[in-house]
């Protein structure tokens, strides 16, 4: 029960460290894409797509049911992007717990499996 405790713990911090980080990074990245003059480049062009797979869960595809923002709630608008980040961590705790669970049970995931020396 104890190690129970100390796991829920651990993803519960997990998940209020990386939820800030997560939404300030967005911010950024999403006010230098939208309000940088130069858009041209091989940098610009990779950070254009890091922009957009960081906003995909919930805000790219609220900016394109609403490009103006007249649709949709100004409170919504701004709870997007805290709620996209905490959809990310939880993506990522999902991960982390199935990998876990993946070498508990004594299998390699295959990116990790070396060949056998047998």
């Amino acid at each position: 029960m104890k190690l129970l405790w100390k796991s829920l713990i651990k993803r519960i911090i997990f998940l209020v460290l990386f939820t800030p980080i997560h939404l300030v990074a967005t911010l950024m990245m999403v006010q230098r894409f939208f309000f940088n003059p130069r858009n041209s480049g091989t940098i610009e062009t990779v950070f254009k797509y890091l922009t957009f797979v960081f906003t995909l869960p919930v805000i790219y595809p609220c900016m394109r049911i609403d490009p103006d923002g007249e649709r949709l709630p100004e409170w919504f608008q701004a709870f997007s992007f805290f709620l996209n980040s905490f959809v990310w961590a939880l993506l990522i705790l999902l991960l982390f717990i199935i990998v876990k669970r993946l070498y508990a049970r004594g299998g390699k995931p295959a990116a990790v499996a070396g060949p056998d020396n047998n």
